[in-house]
């Protein structure tokens, strides 16, 4: 805060001086543009000094999900997804604290049991609970057609939705929803995880987590996957499971391993 103060400061001496300095010199005066400019990135940095949340890697979050040309109808199928994510953020969580061990569900997305990967995907669904409500949405940037969201890794926490995101056939939660693609492209952000993008199906997935767990947990596809059953699971146990096309599949055993 004192370091911004100093800059606005500074800026304003330097105006003054100018201002002062033109008529002697025959320059005219700038314009107002100038100072507009000028205070308006005075005004970035201050937002960024009071969202910052990750000094060492220039990572600067807001402290509410941001829209970059997104309708309001798109808002709200956004502010609808990022709710679901939460749940599924906070089921994944919750079940992973409750089996330290391992459990059915957690070796058939990510594999054989070891503490020091079972510690890598609960700091990653333990910031995913967070961080994607403050990060900032882009409605209309992405033109890929067979995606529904994307991270370009040049753009530090901001997620490009895709056309696919939008049309009606695309449901709020389950598989391939809109809530499972943001938690995918969630853990590709370096600051939750960095996994990689290769795209699998749940299939594929399971059998990754079979033949190599260390791939699996750094798989984006294992981790929604993962999500969408955990809190199938957690709604199925508490009785409050309301089933839509996408996440109508089995419960998975409740039965640790």
């Amino acid at each position: 805060m004192f370091a911004v103060a100093v800059s606005v400061l500074l800026t304003a001496l330097l105006v003054s001086a100018d201002r002062s300095l033109s008529p002697m010199l025959g320059i005219p005066p700038n314009n107002s543009s100038f100072i507009n400019v000028t205070v308006a990135e005075a005004q970035i940095q201050h937002v960024f000094t009071e969202n910052a949340v990750d000094h060492s890697s220039g990572h600067f979050l807001s402290k509410r999900a941001r829209y970059i040309d997104c309708a309001p109808n798109q808002q709200v199928k956004l502010l609808e997804a990022l709710r679901k994510v939460k749940q599924y953020a906070s089921s994944s969580h919750n079940h992973l604290k409750s089996n330290p061990a391992g459990s059915t569900l957690y070796t058939k997305w990510f594999g054989q049991f070891s503490p020091e990967r079972y510690a890598r995907v609960l700091t990653t669904f333990d910031r995913l609970r967070t961080y994607p409500d403050k990060w900032a949405y882009s409605c209309n940037l992405c033109t890929t057609p067979s995606v529904l969201a994307k991270v370009d890794e040049s753009k530090i926490g901001i997620i490009d939705l895709c056309p696919r995101f939008w049309i009606k056939s695309t449901v709020v939660e389950g598989i391939k929803s809109r809530a499972y693609s943001i938690i995918r492209e969630g853990t590709r952000v370096k600051q939750v995880l960095g996994a990689g993008n290769r795209r699998l199906s749940q299939e594929t997935s399971e059998i990754l987590a079979t033949q190599n767990p260390t791939e699996a947990v750094e798989s984006a596809d294992n981790y929604a996957s993962f999500a969408v059953e955990a809190h199938h699971l957690s709604a199925s146990t508490s009785g409050t499971l309301s089933l839509t096309r996408s996440n109508s599949m089995p419960a998975a055993p409740t039965a640790p391993v």
